[in-house]
């Protein structure tokens, strides 16, 4: 999923003029790319939340009601566990991410994606972080020896 989110929250400044097909996708492309792609994430889990007739507080509180839950049947009672289960589990994913953005410095009010701009630029040493499609060995060797590395 991370994979195609990352292409499709690409900017022609993500390119950086490259073909779509020299990106490595299981790897960050940019900065910019991956807030979008993380807060897309939470904004849809955030709106799956928001689909529950009731809150995670308001199922804890039933299930706390111990005369009140008993008047429920089985299946009804492992229906509001299950619900607030899934409500713990979307939360907790929420805060991951939002943790995952914070750990990379990718702060949601301080990165402005208007108009996707990313400048094209990758930091010295993050080529391998950041999607560009690595050389193989071989490429770097054709390239010492001054050689052509594009075979096709």
């Amino acid at each position: 999923m991370l994979e195609y989110l990352r292409l499709m929250q690409m900017t022609p400044e993500d390119t950086r003029g490259k073909p779509l097909a020299a990106f490595d996708y299981t790897r960050t492309i940019s900065a910019a790319n991956e807030q979008a792609v993380l807060a897309s994430i939470i904004e849809a889990v955030r709106n799956q939340l928001s689909l529950y007739p009731t809150t995670e507080e308001q199922d804890a509180a039933l299930i706390q009601d111990k005369s009140l839950f008993q008047c429920f049947n089985y299946n009804q009672r492992m229906a509001v566990r299950h619900r607030r289960n899934e409500k713990r589990l979307l939360k907790r994913t929420v805060a991951a991410l939002e943790k995952q953005l914070k750990n990379r410095g990718l702060d949601v009010n301080d990165l402005e994606r208007a108009g996707g701009n990313t400048a094209g630029k990758v930091l010295e040493g993050d080529e391998r972080r950041f999607g560009i499609k690595q050389r193989t060995a071989l490429e770097e060797r054709l390239e010492a020896m001054g050689l052509p590395i594009d075979l096709k």
